[in-house]
């Protein structure tokens, strides 16, 4: 009976931290870069909108090593982005975030969390247009990486930078 209550309070504790995984970070404020300001940082990254050639430029003088563009392959055309990041001396990824129809593609959660693991020891700086879809990602990478519950992984995307109510409906549906 006794090992019976001892197994059975061991699998509640494994369901509980199971179900409320800890986020091994906490947001704070990223030093401004180029016409980037008050950005947020979570851990090696930094979340932000498009960055102009300026900021790109900034990137290496703030120990930046990695930039992941979460932007479709034709959306952006003002300048080449991934020749200026680099001639900047720094690697360079772009990972559509949505499919085709819209959706948050589960693959490029699964590719950037590959960047992003395989290149933990750097300084990253990862972009959309807004920063929603970047704020995004971490909500979803919280969730299905971290076992991080819904509401917290939201509450964490909105805190670097997902603003847009559109975006938060998107990534709920995703991780339902």
């Amino acid at each position: 009976m006794k090992n019976l209550i001892t197994l059975i309070l061991v699998a509640f504790i494994t369901v509980s931290c199971a179900s409320f995984g800890e986020h091994p970070h906490s947001i704070e404020k990223a030093k401004d870069i180029g016409t980037l300001i008050d950005l947020k940082r979570y851990g090696p990254l930094t979340f932000a909108g498009q960055p102009d050639i300026k900021s790109l430029k900034s990137l290496k003088d703030q120990n930046y090593e990695l930039v992941i563009n979460l932007r479709g392959k034709n959306e952006f055309k003002k300048f080449d982005e991934e020749k200026i990041v680099k001639e900047s001396g720094l690697d360079y990824f772009q990972v559509p975030f949505f499919t085709k129809d819209k959706r948050i593609s589960r693959k490029a959660i699964q590719d950037i969390h590959k960047i992003v693991r395989d290149n933990h020891n750097k300084k990253i700086f990862i972009h959309c247009s807004s920063g929603n879809r970047a704020a995004a990602w971490l909500g979803a990478h919280l969730n299905l990486d971290h076992g991080v519950d819904i509401e917290r992984s939201i509450t964490v995307a909105k805190g670097v930078g997902m603003t847009k109510e559109k975006m938060e409906k998107k990534l709920r549906e995703f991780l339902q």
